[in-house]
């Protein structure tokens, strides 16, 4: 029989490194998501930009530097903010007279799926379970070591989770589908 001292060491131990963890991935999570959309944020204020220059030669200029925005956005970004760019680019193309260009890069925007978090993606219990306190730490620990959990806080989470990745993907259906259905 595992000595319960132990057990509730290894418990607080486990929840302590877990809620560390979370903490890294998520400031770095952070970190890489404003160097991602640095680009994609750019490539908008320089399209509002170029909506309120008269000139249409410096506006086509400027309009090239946000397709080229959009162009690196479209190779860093991921699910909504992707097809946002995309949208961007097709937009731009269009603006400037280029519609086959339009409509090719329209044709591209059926291909883009959405990228689930590997947590998400595998249906696993991610770092919201440690939010239960004790009872959360418990019902991640107690399983790795052997013992009996008590099920109702993992499936309830697992539960929530579902539905927030439904939702998700619902959303990014909807705004494909969208742009999918331009006319150009």
């Amino acid at each position: 029989m595992t000595d319960p001292v132990q057990v509730i060491q290894l418990i607080f131990a486990a929840k302590n490194f877990c809620e560390g963890a979370i903490k890294f991935f998520d400031a770095e999570e952070s970190i890489n998501d404003k160097i991602i959309s640095s680009e994609y944020n750019s490539a908008v204020r320089l399209m509002r930009q170029a909506q309120k220059i008269n000139d249409k030669e410096l506006q086509k200029n400027v309009l090239s530097n946000v397709i080229a925005n959009f162009n690196k956005a479209i190779v860093l970004e991921k699910n909504h903010r992707l097809l946002m760019s995309y949208l961007g680019l097709i937009t731009c193309y269009h603006y400037i007279g280029e519609n086959q260009v339009a409509q090719q890069i329209l044709s591209e925007v059926g291909n883009v799926e959405l990228e689930l978090p590997f947590f998400e993606k595998h249906n696993q219990i991610t770092g919201r379970v440690i939010g239960y306190g004790i009872a959360g730490a418990v019902a991640v620990v107690v399983p790795m070591v052997g013992l009996i959990a008590g099920p109702g806080i993992v499936e309830s989470s697992v539960e929530e989770q579902q539905k927030e990745i439904d939702e998700k993907t619902k959303a990014f259906e909807k705004l494909k589908n969208e742009i999918l259905n331009l006319k150009i």
